[in-house]
């Protein structure tokens, strides 16, 4: 009978040591998801950044050209060469008010089953 009552308590100490492994899954999973979420978050926002940077530099080359009366067309770079998968970026030069050349610049970034858009207008400094 003794024999009987030790293999009883081997199951019940296995299964508690299966619920508490099943409990410290659980918390690190959900720790886990959320650092998923903050680094692409991250990414796309660095991505976005380097997009806004080229698409300024892009303008700056060619501002110096454009004239004051004639505001281009939006342009669509190619970014395949920054390694970004699903990235957009255009560009569109134009004049204000005060006759200093401005960009306006959309980017949109996608990383999985998120988007990241913006639209931006800079004034662009000639040098």
């Amino acid at each position: 009978m003794d024999k009987n009552r030790t293999n009883g308590f081997v199951l019940v100490l296995v299964i508690m040591a299966l619920m508490l492994v099943s409990v410290i899954m659980f918390v690190l999973s959900s720790g886990s998801s959320t650092m998923m979420f903050q680094t692409n978050t991250a990414y796309l926002t660095a991505c976005q950044r380097n997009l806004t940077a080229s698409g300024l530099a892009w303008a700056r080359g060619n501002a110096k050209g454009q004239e004051a009366d004639a505001p281009e067309q939006p342009v669509t770079l190619d970014v395949n060469d920054l390694g970004i998968r699903e990235a957009s970026l255009t560009v569109a030069l134009n004049s204000s008010e005060d006759q200093r050349p401005q960009v306006r610049i959309a980017t949109s970034v996608s990383r999985s089953a998120r988007t990241l858009s913006n639209e931006v207008v800079y004034d662009v400094a000639l040098r």
